[in-house]
């Protein structure tokens, strides 16, 4: 008699490890096929003794030519293959039908829900890049419009209250080349105003004549800040000497009433400077 074999019901419930409804009608037929040829005289059928009084006590199993068996009934004490072990597994076939259906369900609808969500994260995708394209079309095509004329720098201006464009003279002294001062000469005073910021547009200058801020005592430099044209920030002590860029000077409120203490000064040339006069925000009319 050949081995039975068993259907694979899965380690744990829906766990997709298990036969394949196929797989397991085809380990319940050969079961079957194998009983059948076991215990039947013509490898078809079997012939099943349910009298009430059987002249045998126990069922037995005698091989005729190593091919069929001939079974018997005892008394109804014992009781053979009975019919509940088929509709057992009937249930358990149907058990495992219901589950790879439902699994399949829940793939499918899971599958779905994903196809679902893809496409709604696509759509949202497209309309959101869609709305950033045209916002940037917009915003181009309206800078295209108000400023095709117009030279826009990318230097970040610090709410400057004016702007000096600086060149130097040979080592002789600086030149401030708008505001009216072109006509001056070397080194023009400068007046300004504390509580405001001023600006040194120092593009026309090299790295021969490093401009700074001095005071009487020393550099004045807490609140420098210069921007280089790469965009590079730097600020206070390390935005003294610098050359190229915008140099911006946040005049504090406290350090008016000083006259011509502060200068601008060219650190590698002593006679390239020129006086810094600071007026009194609060005194003025």
């Amino acid at each position: 008699m050949a081995a039975i074999r068993y259907i694979n019901v899965g380690t744990t419930a829906n766990d997709n490890t298990g036969s394949t409804l196929r797989g397991g009608g085809q380990l319940l037929n050969n079961n079957f096929s194998s009983l059948i040829r076991a215990l039947s005289t013509d490898g078809q059928t079997i012939t099943i003794n349910t009298a009430s009084t059987p002249s045998n006590t126990y069922l037995q199993g005698a091989f005729l030519s190593q091919v069929s068996a001939v079974a018997t009934y005892s008394t109804n004490t014992v009781t053979f293959a009975t019919f509940a072990q088929n509709t057992a597994t009937i249930a358990l076939i149907n058990d495992r039908m219901q589950v790879s259906n439902t699994t399949l369900l829940v793939n499918d609808r899971y599958q779905v829900a994903n196809a679902l969500s893809d496409l709604a994260n696509t759509n949202l995708a497209v309309a959101d890049r869609l709305q950033v394209a045209n916002a940037a079309a917009y915003v181009q095509a309206a800078n295209n419009y108000a400023f095709s004329a117009v030279a826009v720098s990318s230097t970040p201006n610090y709410g400057a209250a004016v702007t000096y464009d600086v060149t130097a003279n040979g080592t002789s002294g600086y030149v401030i080349t708008n505001m009216g001062f072109d006509k001056i000469g070397n080194n023009p005073t400068l007046t300004v105003r504390n509580q405001s910021t001023i600006a040194f547009d120092l593009t026309a200058i090299t790295s021969s004549h490093p401009f700074q801020i001095q005071d009487v005592v020393g550099n004045y430099s807490n609140t420098l800040i210069h921007v280089a044209e790469d965009g590079t920030v730097t600020s206070g002590a390390s935005a003294q000497g610098k050359y190229g860029g915008v140099l911006y000077w946040q005049i504090p409120h406290d350090i008016s009433g000083t006259g011509n203490a502060y200068k601008y000064q060219c650190s590698n040339h002593a006679g390239m400077n020129g006086n810094v006069v600071i007026k009194d925000t609060r005194s003025m009319s």
